[in-house]
């Protein structure tokens, strides 16, 4: 709930150019940092010197609270801990890599992590890239791009457990704004995905689980992901045709 509520901020802030609010959401969200990479990604690609500076001072005040309240050496348990967590738990996390090892079995977690890693720098390097073209869109196509971002970015986090999955609100939100304001006719459609998700998820979890070796949960995120970024590239197919 927490992650939720300072990415939930951290998009609001973005939307209205505040560059403080975004830096302060941003590094209260790094106690998990991985959550945090697409949002950095973002800002870095629109330019928001001042938010991602915002951003290092408040997490620098916060790390030195930290570290004198509990000592220095916290650091470096969480390294050690960030390096064996992920593993113990990769086959209940509700991501990419979690799906591809109940899929394919534990010898696959080291392909399953090649892969994932190399998809997130693939995201990471296309948020920056599109970052500009994000922050200077309208609020509607910017919530899309915004939610296509946030989107991919948890599909291929290197840990994603169920209770993270909560953040995946805040790009379904963002989607359905942009559908509200571009495609009203399709916004039944996403309100049937979320009502026959949750129908899915607590009557049939564990069947789907065991007969396809894969979550429901990670099935919403490959279908919102795709549905996402199609309606991303019929947006630009659209602009680029009126530009033209």
């Amino acid at each position: 709930l927490w992650m939720t509520i300072c990415l939930l901020q951290f998009v609001l802030a973005f939307q209205r150019n505040d560059n403080a609010a975004a830096g302060f959401w941003l590094a209260l969200g790094c106690i998990k940092p991985q959550l945090m990479l697409v949002p950095c990604a973002l800002l870095l690609g629109a330019r928001r010197w001042r938010a991602l500076g915002s951003g290092v001072v408040y997490g620098g005040i916060l790390f030195g609270v930290s570290s004198g309240v509990l000592g220095w050496h916290i650091w470096l348990d969480w390294v050690r801990q960030v390096g064996t967590l992920p593993a113990l738990f990769v086959r209940d996390a509700y991501n990419l890599r979690g799906a591809l090892v109940l899929l394919l079995g534990e010898a696959a977690l080291p392909l399953a992590t090649g892969i994932t890693s190399g998809l997130l720098l693939l995201v990471l390097a296309g948020t920056i890239w599109q970052g500009r073209r994000i922050a200077a869109a309208d609020a509607a196509p910017q919530a899309l791009g915004v939610g296509v971002v946030l989107l991919l970015g948890l599909l291929v986090s290197p840990h994603l457990l169920a209770h993270d999955t909560l953040l995946v609100v805040v790009p379904g939100l963002l989607f359905y704004s942009y559908l509200r304001a571009h495609a009203p006719t399709r916004r039944g459609w996403l309100v049937l995905l979320v009502v026959g998700y949750t129908l899915l998820f607590f009557s049939f979890e564990p069947l789907v689980e065991a007969g396809w070796s894969i979550r429901i949960p990670v099935l919403l995120l490959l279908v919102l992901a795709g549905w996402m970024t199609y309606e991303k590239r019929r947006l630009y197919t659209r602009q680029s045709a009126t530009n033209g």
